[in-house]
């Protein structure tokens, strides 16, 4: 009888403990999300990356080092934000695939086009699960547009047109593909 008192104390007192953690979590990333808003992207990569240290969860880990990425994006700090997509690689599948998709996005906006069509070729992005697909396909397709190669991003746009899984990335890769007609194709 001892020990089921031991047992059912050590439950509940694990119990509270965890949902204390979910508590704070909760308040935690809204306070960091309120920095990220606020544009005080410094403190709000701080934040993140400390929170998504301490949970174990990993769509909350997930969550934590993409608004790092994106903080860091904001402040030109490319490097920073590619080390915080390595991190989301280490996560437990499939958040690889994620973790592409933020590293192919970040090199975009740090201008590396070149170094994202060569990491990312359409045919590799083809292999990928179809759910990742569009946002990979969108991403290397605007490294190819600005590098007036027409027809690999045609290429792209179009693969990203027949294998996007929302509505969001079929528009943008329809409407990329129009802009690339006509500056690159001259269509």
């Amino acid at each position: 009888m001892e020990m089921l008192k031991k047992l059912l104390l050590i439950s509940f007192a694990l119990t509270c403990s965890a949902v204390t953690f979910a508590l704070d979590y909760s308040a935690e990333w809204k306070a960091a999300y309120q920095l990220y808003r606020t544009r005080k992207y410094a403190e709000a990569i701080t934040a993140f990356n400390a929170l998504a240290e301490k949970t174990s969860s990993p769509q909350n880990k997930y969550n934590c080092y993409r608004y790092a990425v994106y903080a860091a994006r904001n402040l030109k700090k490319y490097d920073e934000a590619l080390a915080f997509a390595d991190k989301i690689a280490e996560i437990e599948n499939p958040y690889k695939y994620y973790s592409m998709i933020r590293k192919a996005e970040t090199m975009y906006y740090a201008k590396k086009y070149r170094e994202v069509a060569e990491m990312f070729p359409v045919d590799e992005i083809m292999k990928w699960p179809k759910c990742y697909r569009g946002e990979g396909l969108y991403f290397t397709g605007l490294c190819l547009y600005s590098l007036k190669n027409g027809e690999e991003a045609e290429k792209s746009f179009k693969a990203g047109l027949e294998n996007a899984d929302s509505d969001y990335w079929r528009g943008l890769s329809n409407l990329r593909r129009g802009h690339n007609y006509r500056r690159n194709l001259k269509d």
